[in-house]
């Protein structure tokens, strides 16, 4: 994790923590300096699981991919994996996949565990949010959307009904809408990649 870069960084661990005694470790070594956001689990039938692991034996070389192992690994997972799965649960972390599925509807699932991540970032006048906003941009990969700069470029769009709109409320010393802010903020995000991408407001 270090060598790809400690700060920001964002891992997909596969296959860890098997058990109760891979949590404690994950704990003891990093649990301080990384934050676990979530964990999917990938659940199906131990039928459908089993049936996929003998059809994948007759290709893989693997000396345990008979049926007599598979169901060994099988009672290994339900013993010492599936616990921390509940406990993962219980916690809040796990977002259940049906892995049961084709490869494509899976993949369908999966990707909507991956949309934007967003962090309001909020203070009074004068705390300085623009310098540390810029620092978080640049030290950490998130793009930084201000709600003022955008309305100050929409005024500017000509033609636009919403540059009308934040006039008129500026005129009367009303607030311009939250509907047609977060239109603005919804287009920058968009503009700036939907999926994945990583924004501080």
């Amino acid at each position: 994790m270090e060598e790809r870069g400690w700060e920001g960084g964002k891992y997909l661990i596969d296959g860890f923590p098997r058990s109760f005694d891979n949590w404690k470790a994950w704990n003891e070594v990093i649990g301080q300096m990384a934050t676990v956001k979530q964990v999917i689990f990938f659940d199906c039938s131990e039928d459908v699981m089993e049936k996929r692991l003998l059809e994948y034996g007759k290709t893989s070389g693997r000396i345990d991919d008979n049926q007599e192992s598979i169901r060994k690994r099988l009672e290994v997972f339900r013993s010492e994996s599936l616990p921390v799965v509940h406990r993962f649960e219980a916690d809040g972390l796990l977002r259940r996949i049906d892995a049961g599925r084709s490869v494509g509807e899976v993949w369908a699932d999966v990707k909507k565990l991956f949309g934007p991540s967003v962090i309001f970032v909020l203070g009074g006048p004068g705390v300085g949010k623009r310098t540390q906003c810029a620092r978080i941009s640049e030290t950490f990969g998130y793009h930084h959307i201000s709600t003022d700069a955008l309305l100050r470029e929409e005024r500017q769009r000509p033609g636009s009904e919403t540059a009308r709109l934040i006039e008129a409320c500026e005129h009367e010393g009303q607030t311009v809408p939250a509907e047609a802010v977060l239109r603005l903020v919804q287009r920058a995000m968009e503009e700036r990649g939907w999926e994945g991408g990583k924004y501080v407001l």
